[in-house]
């Protein structure tokens, strides 16, 4: 959602996302760096 707004930004208004939502995406930006080594203490536990 959030690449599709950066690519597709609204003309006008504001955007809101819900802390989870948030939560989520701050998530999936940290386990994408751990699974190519870009965080020092952040491992990959599945590999």
């Amino acid at each position: 959602m959030a690449e599709r707004i950066i690519k597709e930004p609204p003309q006008q208004g504001y955007i809101t996302i819900s802390n989870a939502l948030q939560w989520r995406l701050q998530y999936r930006r940290i386990i994408e760096q751990a699974e190519i080594g870009n965080i020092a203490g952040v491992e990959n536990i599945l590999v």
